[in-house]
């Protein structure tokens, strides 16, 4: 093969990994702005927070984005889907998560002095949330369990 041919066929390798790199990240940033302009806790559930909590800067719409991208990390991890207990304990977390935003969207509406005690105890539970993808990442499928176990009774004696 002449060295001519050879250049030619590199050149259209390079200009299908680089086609394939943009398709790739067009893919990507179109589903990262997907996912920050919904209210969405589960995928496909329509949430119940307001519109503008997606960017406003109130504290209750910053703990209902932290529970957001939390989840959206666990369900992330390729580890739960085939383990059917993690796949249970991570939709009943979920389901819980859902009743804890729906206590923030409540909190939210609450005379300013009442609301701060509300949203500092619900905070809690947001913080146990967020330690779960690398408790799920890291940790044995016990502790995992456990820990999803545990964020779900916190969440459910709040919620």
């Amino acid at each position: 093969m002449s060295g001519t041919a050879v250049m030619v066929v590199v050149v259209v390798v390079a200009v299908f990994v680089l086609v394939g790199a943009a398709t790739f990240a067009v893919a990507a940033n179109r589903r990262i702005r997907r996912f920050a302009r919904s209210n969405e806790i589960i995928p496909g559930l329509p949430g119940n927070a307001p519109a503008d909590w997606a960017r406003s800067p109130e504290p209750e719409a910053v703990l209902h984005r932290r529970i957001r991208y939390a989840l959206d990390e666990i369900r992330q991890n390729p580890g739960i889907v085939p383990n059917d207990r993690l796949r249970v304990a991570r939709d009943e977390l979920e389901r819980a998560a859902v009743r804890l935003d729906d206590a923030l969207i409540a909190s939210s509406t609450l005379p300013a002095d009442h609301r701060i005690e509300r949203r500092e105890t619900l905070e809690t539970a947001v913080d146990e949330v967020e330690k779960l993808p690398g408790i799920a990442y890291t940790g044995t499928v016990g502790e995992a369990l456990t820990a999803f176990a545990t964020a779900t009774d916190r969440i459910n004696s709040l919620a």
